[in-house]
């Protein structure tokens, strides 16, 4: 090892303890928000299957990634992909403005015709 390289080592704890003076969280810490963030932004598209996206995150199992999932965002990740594509999809039914001939825009006061 040459002397730059010597200098420039660090210890696990140094780095640690300097990443989470400088970032306010541990390294792990922040690697496990990372996660959760491109997981919620995965989850947020029908795509790909859950066990796949937890192969892909570096979770072991979709277990192991579920159970992570759900201590961090309150919900199974099958759950919140489900709420999520309902929220895009918006509210079921007509809309207000797509009314049908012949009936009453709200708020008009008068019928059409």
């Amino acid at each position: 090892m040459g002397a730059l390289a010597r200098e420039a080592a660090m210890s696990r704890t140094a780095f640690a303890t300097h990443f989470a003076a400088v970032l306010g969280v541990s390294p792990i810490g922040y690697l496990f928000r990372w996660r959760m963030a491109l997981a919620r932004q995965a989850l947020a598209t029908p795509d790909e299957p859950i066990a796949a996206m937890a192969r892909r995150l570096g979770y072991g199992s979709a277990s192991a990634f579920s159970t992570a999932f759900s201590r961090s965002c309150g919900d199974a990740p099958a759950n919140y992909r489900r709420t999520m594509l309902l929220k895009e999809a918006g509210p079921v039914g007509i809309a207000a403005s797509a009314a049908p001939p012949g009936i009453e825009e709200r708020g008009t006061g008068t019928p059409p015709g």
